[in-house]
């Protein structure tokens, strides 16, 4: 073996070495970790209100998100049966069949969900890389107006490109309280203004006008066990890089920390479940029914 042979059979084990070694790390250090346990309750209040006896009807809602960077669903006990189905998307959508519910009757089904969160953001393979790299309604990151300026925001800083797009939309666009119906990204970049939904619009569109795969999310920021409140629901992004999905509410200027009280029951997208529509909660399928999630 000649000196030049040897010295490319050194080189290699290095590599081969450090190769071990990295894997060895992730192994023993970068184990997915959802530590922290989380019971939330809540419950639907189904109402007839007619006069009439509906022999059945169809009621669908989100559940948690099955598994996020920080989240796990561990059981899901319901004092009512359903069936269970998952878009492409990750998300799960229960469907409830309400049977033999008298004139101006309500039927009430309870849910305890049993949830591990995490501190930190775990590695999750990144699915459907397409869908949050796309433009779709709401959320125009295909807007020329919009690659520019996400384009000369990037250009007048050396900071990593998701921190500088999150300050300067935490900064610049005025929180005006809640707002019913969604105005997507470049109403908030017109009018430098809107709620939790145009903020994580917004940053969704403009990092998405980078290249970097982002998503909104739907759900609710509790620190311990807890009943849900409708009032309470929020929205937030979370952009995909180093192999896991970033926490971003930007609204609340918070950037990937507490991200143990995150937690999603849905990932918003214009491509919908058509059972749910444009429902960010939950739709039913009889015009005399009503529902309330309380």
């Amino acid at each position: 073996m000649n000196s030049k042979t040897k010295k490319i059979v050194v080189i290699l084990s290095v590599f081969g070495i450090i190769g071990v070694s990295a894997a060895i790390y992730f192994l023993l250090y970068d184990k997915p970790e959802y530590r922290i346990s989380r019971t939330i309750k809540y419950q639907y209040h189904i109402q007839n209100k007619s006069n009439k006896f509906i022999e059945q009807s169809e009621f669908w809602a989100y559940a948690p998100v099955p598994q996020t960077s920080n989240q796990r669903v561990d059981k899901i006990k319901s004092s009512y049966p359903f069936k269970s189905e998952y878009d492409k998307l990750g998300n799960h959508i229960q469907t409830f069949t309400i049977k033999n519910l008298a004139p101006f009757a309500t039927k009430i089904i309870t849910l305890t969900v049993t949830l591990n969160m995490s501190a930190k953001a775990n590695r999750l393979e990144l699915n459907n890389k397409k869908q949050f790299l796309s433009a779709e309604r709401n959320i125009e990151s295909d807007n020329n107006m919009l690659i520019s300026f996400s384009d000369n925001l990037i250009k007048q800083s050396s900071s990593d490109s998701a921190k500088v797009l999150f300050n300067w939309v935490s900064k610049n666009i005025k929180y005006e309280g809640y707002i019913k119906n969604d105005r997507g990204a470049l109403y908030a970049l017109n009018n430098r203004k809107g709620d939790c939904t145009e903020y994580s619009y917004l940053f969704t569109a403009l990092l998405r006008a980078q290249k970097i795969p982002t998503r909104v999310i739907g759900g609710y920021l509790y620190s311990e066990d807890k009943l849900l409140k409708p009032e309470d629901f929020h929205n937030w992004a979370e952009y995909y890089q180093g192999g896991r999905w970033i926490i971003a509410d930007v609204q609340n200027a918070n950037l990937n920390t507490k991200i143990e009280t995150f937690i999603a029951f849905r990932i918003i997208s214009s491509d919908n479940n058509l059972k749910l529509g444009n429902s960010h909660r939950f739709a039913f399928s009889h015009p005399d029914i009503s529902v309330a999630l309380k």
